[in-house]
Order: structure tokens, then C-alpha cells, then sequence
């Protein structure tokens, strides 16, 4: 008895400790509602450097989109997003695509695979886009199935979309 007692006292413990990833991530968090970016970039950069891969989408995400006034650094966030999709986040791969979609060089079914990746995955806006990107190619029994995935996930656009293009 004495042994789960310690045992539970250890995870406790180590469940609030405030340097776990997960504490570190609230801790960014709640600096990025602060407007206090420049410290929610240092946790997420330490994070990101033992391979947690929120930190990397975070980071993805605020260089991608310029995020509490950050400057855009597209390699940066190129950089960031293709380490979270790698490591299989699921909404890294769709705003990985929506970032290489701008470049002019770029491979249209690189950015298809991405997207689809991420619709894979679940991601709700992935599977709209992937859904919109068959019915383009009129492929409509397939773009039913996504537009209809994203719309069971409360996605908005998914359900007018839905109501447009099916009824």
C-alpha cells in the first residue's frame, strides 16, 4: 500500500511540475495572450529543440502568419511547420501548404499531398479544401465524402458549401 501511495505522490508531482512540456506550453500560451511574444518564442524554441511538436507548429504558425506583430519569415515557418508534419501534426501540413502555395516555384501536387496529409489526419479545414479541390476536378462522389467529413466536425463553410453543391 505504501509503495502506490509513493507512487501517486510521484505522479502528482511530476504532473504539476511546471517544466513539463505540457505546463511550458500553457506558460507560452499564456505569454502569447499577453502580448509577450518574445517570451512565448524562447519556451517554444527550447521546447521545439527537445522535439515537441506543438512548439514546432507554434513557431510554424507565428513566423507563417505573423502572429502578435512577429515579422513573416516564410523559411522560418517553412522550416517549423515541415518539423511538425513530419512528426505527424495534423494541422501542420495544411498551413504548410497554404504557405508554399505563395512561392512561384512550387509543385501544385506537392501542395495536393500536403493538404490531403493533413485531411487524413482529420484536420476539418484540410478536408473542406481537399473536398473542394475534387470537386474542381469533378470528382464529386469522393468530394462529397471530405466536404462531408469537415461538416461533421461543425465546420461552417463545410455545411454551406454542402447545402450549394449537393441539394
Amino acid at each position: 500500500m505504501r509503495k502506490i501511495i509513493f507512487f501517486i505522490m510521484v505522479i502528482f508531482l511530476f504532473a504539476n511540475d511546471s517544466t513539463t512540456p505540457n505546463a511550458l506550453l500553457i506558460k507560452a500560451n499564456e505569454f502569447i495572450n499577453n502580448d509577450k511574444i518574445e517570451n512565448a518564442i524562447d519556451i517554444y524554441d527550447k521546447l521545439d529543440n527537445k522535439s515537441i511538436v506543438e512548439a514546432s507548429y507554434n513557431l510554424g504558425m507565428i513566423y507563417g502568419f505573423g502572429i502578435n506583430n512577429i515579422d513573416i519569415d516564410k523559411k522560418l515557418a517553412i522550416h517549423y511547420l515541415s518539423k511538425a508534419t513530419q512528426a505527424g501534426h495534423k494541422k501542420a501540413p495544411y498551413y504548410l501548404a497554404l504557405i508554399l502555395s505563395e512561392e512561384e516555384d512550387i509543385n501544385k501536387n506537392q501542395i495536393i499531398k500536403l493538404i490531403l496529409e493533413s485531411a487524413v489526419l482529420g484536420f476539418d479545414k484540410a478536408e473542406l479544401e481537399f473536398g473542394k479541390i475534387l470537386l474542381d476536378k469533378n470528382n464529386t462522389k469522393e468530394a462529397k465524402k471530405w466536404i462531408k467529413k469537415s461538416r461533421m466536425q461543425g465546420n461552417i463553410e463545410a455545411e454551406i458549401l454542402w447545402e450549394e453543391s449537393f441539394f
